[in-house]
């Protein structure tokens, strides 16, 4: 697929503090050639994640998560099955899930007054991402309008390479969500290669 010369970013219309994105993004083609990319922002109900480009909705899709604090309630209170079933579609329905935790790795470790021990949420992420074949990206503190529109930049520049160099036909969409009782025990799927009838690399 050619560099597009425009993109739309969808972002869910639930975000509360929502990535900044620039509006025009400097992508580099092989061999070093720039071009200049001009990016939009629409505001949108998602069914799975929070960001996605308009033009490849269940490519690269992007679930943001803000907080040790929003992830524990996600999966250490009653809200889990909800938590789970949703990261399930995510895996399921798009051709590169994305996890991007906006805050401090360290944050998984300290110590808190009122929050679970320290590493008891990461056990959980990690479980869930090894198991899902999620990729998580840690965005650090990004706080301020010019650090966050920097994350925007990257995260755009991924979702845009993705849709580039897609060399695979999107998952089956038509899947339906998990029940409740694989939601609460999610299942590993089998190595890429394995599916292509090869063996997976030792």
């Amino acid at each position: 697929m050619k560099t597009p010369g425009k993109a739309v970013i969808l972002i869910d219309d639930r975000e509360k503090y929502p990535v900044l994105f620039p509006e025009n993004l400097r992508y580099y083609e092989a061999g070093g050639r720039p071009k200049l990319i001009s990016i939009a922002t629409r505001r949108s109900r998602m069914t799975e994640g929070d960001y996605a480009l308009e033009a490849d909705p269940f490519g690269c899709v992007i679930e943001r998560k803000g907080s040790v604090r929003e992830l524990a309630g996600n999966f250490l209170t009653a809200d889990r099955g909800r938590a789970l079933k949703a990261f399930h579609r995510l895996a399921a329905h798009t051709r590169t899930p994305i996890l991007l935790l906006d805050f401090s790795i360290s944050d998984f470790y300290r110590e808190a007054q009122g929050q679970p021990p320290a590493g008891h949420v990461a056990s959980e992420i990690l479980r869930l991402a090894t198991s899902l074949g999620l990729t998580v990206i840690s965005a650090g503190p990004c706080r301020g309008s010019n650090i966050r529109r920097n994350l925007g930049a990257f995260l755009a520049h991924y979702m845009i390479e993705d849709m580039i160099h897609v060399d695979k036909p999107h998952p089956a969409t038509q899947l339906h969500p998990p029940s409740d009782k694989s939601a609460s025990h999610p299942t590993k799927r089998s190595h890429p290669a394995t599916s292509k009838g090869r063996k997976p690399p030792k």
